[in-house]
């Protein structure tokens, strides 16, 4: 699946792909017998990573503009401060972000390291030869007793993987897009094959080097090539540890031995809402309360609920069409037929006022912009945000 090196896209990139109809095959630059044939349409990793960059400036902008991220996400360390005059155990904080789901922070477990990917033919295409393609990716992996299937993500291996700085169930590059069920201790995975291209053998090498032609001919994988495609990855649980949710600070801690340093007590929250972000904070039972606290350091899963860790698609698709507004131009530098439904979609996102995109009195107070996708995703936005309500001291 199509990877931003740099970001973590929630998923966005691959659902990116999807909403502007764009060709599975072509986006993950492969072609061959089964993919459209006009070579010249795959997309490189510079083209996929433009559009990396704009979902997720327009990802942070709506979250600033919501209150809220349009789906859920680990926030580490936030720091709230309690106020005065009351016991602080009965003070009502609130979350820099809406829609708290769960305290905790971000928690892997491996499932299988090295799960083994096997490519079977699904759909009917044919290979160059006229024998049913390999289409389709399965992974089959046991130790899944108990675990929801919303918990289970996929992983490239760090093996497969130029990046240096990468570890295993690197958010960056989680294989999304997958069908995934658990039946007792085993889990199934299932997916498109192009979601499982070779990232240091296909996408690290943007341009065709064996070329005559000036090396300007876009470098492509075959859908018929075992080597352009992984023959494993990493199956991990990710989950919220909640017994690292909160941490109270306390600068003048009656039993301290040294005032160099502050003190911090290990606590828990008790959430009263969610939209809004508002909890309680308790020490943990049998923990020494601190006795003159001021911070609470938060950690939280947040944002609007998805499902095996997919956006909605309103919400994605008021992302996708300010990131398209953002980007400007069609990322691709080689538009073809097959490019056509996502270069008309760009053109609409793009648009400029006019009598079929007035600017109304509801958009006087947008910080957007007036393209129309800048337009729509404010209006969704505006229909959507939170509203900051006081939070009991």
């Amino acid at each position: 699946m199509a990877v931003s090196y740099e970001f973590n896209t929630h998923t966005l990139l691959n659902r990116w792909r999807e909403v502007m109809q764009v060709e599975p095959w072509l986006f993950n630059q492969i072609t061959g017998a089964g993919a459209p044939l006009n070579e010249r349409e795959v997309w490189i990793q510079y083209e996929r990573q433009i559009v990396a960059e704009g979902l997720i400036d327009a990802f942070d902008e709506l979250a600033e503009a919501a209150g809220y991220y349009f789906t859920p996400v680990w926030v580490v360390g936030e720091k709230v401060s309690l106020g005065r005059g009351g016991p602080w155990q009965f003070q009502q904080l609130r979350t820099r972000w809406g829609y708290v789901q769960e305290f905790g922070v971000r928690t892997t477990a491996v499932i299988d390291a090295a799960a083994t990917v096997t490519y079977s033919a699904v759909t009917g295409l044919l290979d160059s030869a006229g024998a049913a393609l390999e289409d389709t990716a399965t992974i089959t992996a046991t130790g899944a007793t108990g675990i929801d299937p919303d918990e289970i993500q996929v992983f490239f291996q760090t093996a497969d993987l130029s990046d240096d700085s990468a570890v295993a169930a690197d958010p960056r590059y989680r294989i999304d897009g997958l069908k995934i069920s658990v039946s007792g201790d085993t889990v199934t995975i299932t997916g498109h094959k192009a979601l499982f291209v070779d990232p240091s053998v296909v996408w690290d090498v943007p341009w065709d080097t064996a070329s005559a032609s000036n090396n300007l001919e876009k470098n492509a994988g075959d859908t018929e090539t075992a080597a352009d495609f992984v023959t494993a990855v990493d199956v991990y649980r990710v989950y919220t540890d909640g017994t690292k949710a909160l941490m109270i600070e306390d600068p003048i801690f009656y039993q301290g031995t040294s005032l160099d340093s502050d003190r911090t007590t290990t606590a828990v929250a008790r959430l009263l809402d969610s939209r809004n972000g508002i909890f309680e904070a308790r020490v943990e039972e049998g923990t020494v309360t601190p006795a003159v606290p001021e911070t609470v350091y938060v950690n939280y899963r947040a944002g609007f609920p998805s499902s095996a860790g997919v956006m909605d698609y309103p919400h994605a698709r008021a992302v996708i069409r300010l990131a398209n507004a953002r980007i400007g131009t069609h990322p691709s530098r080689s538009l073809g037929p097959f490019d056509q439904p996502s270069n008309n979609l760009f053109h609409d996102d793009n648009r400029p006022p006019s009598d079929e995109n007035p600017v109304v009195t509801r958009d006087v107070d947008n910080p957007f912009g007036v393209k129309a996708g800048e337009l729509a995703a404010w209006r969704f936005v505006k229909r959507k945000k939170r509203v900051w309500g006081m939070a009991v001291g």
